[in-house]
């Protein structure tokens, strides 16, 4: 579920983000900033009938590229929104830079994780500007801080000449640059990319090929992708979901 429609939201409340998270407690944890580590163990996930990841396991505990692989349908999304809070694990549990996802200290751990889903999330009505200011609002930002770190990030993904453009008329491509900025707003240690390539021209290939060779350096990306050779080249270790 969105937060509040950007235009009508005042300055954020200093106590909780529109999802209830207690903002001093992630703000304590990302100002600490614990080093990259994320941990998965034995993880299941059921639809119905049907288990995805089958005990899955996988762990890193310094920066790097983790490359998620696998067929259509074999849960590597699944995989990444667990890892992102949006849903839970049937079974197993996920520990991102030391903090169960399933423990008290759970909502913390949102402040580490920056997550650009394949299907991009976002007040389709409104300008890639906007939504990136009320990003950074909900998060505890203050309105000029906010306004000063959109404008680096439309900047750096290549998007200033779109940021009065609602969201919801941007290409597949413009769309993808938007979520890759949005994920990196708070330059979490632990960055989730869902099939990142996908829609991108050759210039936004560079430019993300690019910003996770910055990013692996003090960072964990996980990467979801269809495309082999490519995480091949860019991951520093592969994870095979078999579903």
């Amino acid at each position: 579920t969105l937060p509040p429609d950007p235009e009508t939201v005042a300055e954020p409340d200093p106590l909780t983000d529109a999802a209830g998270t207690d903002v001093r407690a992630a703000g304590a944890v990302a100002a600490a900033r614990p080093g990259p580590a994320l941990d998965v163990r034995a993880v299941t996930r059921r639809f119905g009938d049907r288990t995805l990841l089958g005990g899955l396991a996988f762990s890193r505990t310094h920066a790097g590229v983790i490359g998620i692989t696998g067929s259509n349908g074999s849960g590597k999304t699944t995989l990444l929104r667990m890892c992102a809070q949006l849903c839970a694990a049937d079974t197993g549990t996920i520990e991102v830079c030391g903090i169960d996802l399933d423990g008290g200290d759970a909502p913390a751990a949102r402040a580490l994780v920056g997550f650009a889903p394949h299907e991009v999330l976002a007040w389709h009505a409104h300008s890639v500007r906007a939504n990136l200011r009320q990003a950074l609002r909900l998060a505890g930002t203050s309105r000029s801080a906010a306004a000063e770190r959109a404008e680096a990030a439309l900047i750096s993904w290549g998007l200033l000449t779109l940021a009065e453009l609602p969201v919801g008329r941007l290409s597949r491509g413009q769309a993808q640059r938007y979520a890759l900025a949005r994920a990196d707003l708070l330059s979490p240690p632990v960055l989730l990319l869902d099939e990142p390539t996908v829609g991108l021209d050759d210039e936004a290939r560079v430019a993300l090929d690019r910003a996770i060779a910055v990013w692996k350096a003090d960072r964990i990306v996980v990467v979801a992708s269809h495309e082999r050779a490519w995480l091949a080249e860019c991951a520093d270790q592969v994870v095979a979901v078999t579903g």
